[in-house]
């Protein structure tokens, strides 16, 4: 995967002054031409230095101290003796100049601007040459195109090309140079992979990686509630509430799982049919068999498979047979591509119109 180069933001047309070019005209070639700063060229036309307004105003503001006297003032004098008397490209630019090529990665040539405290520098061909003038604004030019740009080359360039991740395994979405990458991989350390390989890519800002290991476990959001077979509804209710959560797990009396009761129930079997939701017992309304899958030996296509036969948008999971977690809908779509979501619910809507759903 390659970065954009200098070729890429530069500015090819640039004006330059000779070495002997004097003070007043290189301030106008500065004024008409909007520059703020200007490549000096020897006689061989290479690039010698540069001349930036900072440089005319060492010397103009080195003059203004010449009727005084002070130490202060005196050292000022010493410090920019040569600015002060300077007339000429020559005796005024900055030298040496900082140049690239046309062919400097972009991070290079930050790297390079950054290190040496400087804005700009000049781009030189292999002879040495002047060939234009990037700044540091220009290489900051990679940061400001659209976000669906950005998306699509992080897609291409790192995920496809790099990292060889398909669509419907893992995919990026970007928001102001932000990026968000999402899916499931089959082994844990390709994780780490895709966080370096996407910040490489030129103009992204931050890299937030929410892939997950392909295991159910990596899925899962960890940690269960629950209530038991004795508590009453109206007790499950302001659990989960309270919890703001829409599903409990029932222990029965020996501690083990006996099914799992969801906010519908609560309304579908208590409430609609007049019982009292401070009398009625949980046990009483939970039913139906509890499906459960493996916290690892199953992965993405195993839960699926299992929420898409069952019809189920709650799926707990267990390590051994205790409960450890719990996958929904939700969890699929914080996780999982939108591409791999879409596909799920799209199925899971099929199989509830051709088959009643087992009670959740």
């Amino acid at each position: 995967m390659g970065h954009e180069t200098v070729g890429d933001v530069m500015t090819w047309n640039v004006v330059s002054v000779d070495t002997d070019t004097p003070f007043r005209e290189i301030a106008r070639a500065l004024a008409d031409h909007r520059v703020s700063a200007v490549p000096v060229l020897d006689r061989q036309r290479r690039v010698a230095g540069m001349v930036s307004e900072a440089d005319l105003l060492r010397r103009q503001a080195g003059q203004g101290f010449l009727l005084t006297g002070s130490m202060r003032e005196r050292l000022w004098r010493r410090a920019f003796a040569r600015r002060w008397d300077a007339r000429t490209a020559g005796q005024l630019m900055t030298a040496p100049a900082v140049t690239v090529t046309a062919d400097t990665p972009i991070p290079a040539a930050a790297a390079m601007l950054a290190r040496r405290h400087v804005k700009r520098a000049a781009v030189v061909d292999p002879d040495g040459a002047l060939a234009g003038i990037v700044s540091r604004a220009d290489l900051l030019s990679v940061y400001l195109g659209p976000d669906f740009e950005l998306a699509a080359r992080v897609r291409r360039e790192a995920l496809g090309n790099t990292l060889f991740l398909p669509p419907s395994q893992v995919t990026a979405d970007v928001h102001d140079g932000v990026v968000t990458v999402r899916g499931v991989v089959p082994r844990p350390e390709i994780i780490d992979r895709i966080t370096a390989v996407v910040s490489a890519v030129d103009g992204v800002v931050e890299v937030r990686n929410a892939v997950v290991p392909d295991t159910a476990r990596g899925i899962m959001h960890h940690g269960v509630h629950g209530v038991t077979v004795g508590d009453t509804v109206a007790e499950a209710a302001y659990r989960m509430r309270a919890l703001d959560i829409g599903a409990l797990l029932v222990e029965n009396a020996s501690g083990g799982v006996a099914g799992i009761v969801t906010d519908r129930d609560l309304v579908v079997r208590c409430a609609a049919v007049g019982s009292d939701p401070a009398r009625t017992a949980i046990g009483s309304i939970v039913s139906g068999t509890l499906r459960t899958i493996d916290a690892d030996d199953s992965n993405l296509a195993d839960v699926l498979a299992v929420m898409r036969a069952h019809g189920i948008r709650r799926l707990p999971v267990t390590s051994g047979t205790r409960p450890i977690g719990i996958i929904t809908e939700a969890d699929l779509a914080r996780r999982l591509p939108s591409r791999t979501v879409g596909r799920f619910l799209a199925g899971s809507t099929n199989q509830n119109r051709s088959t009643p759903a087992e009670p959740e």
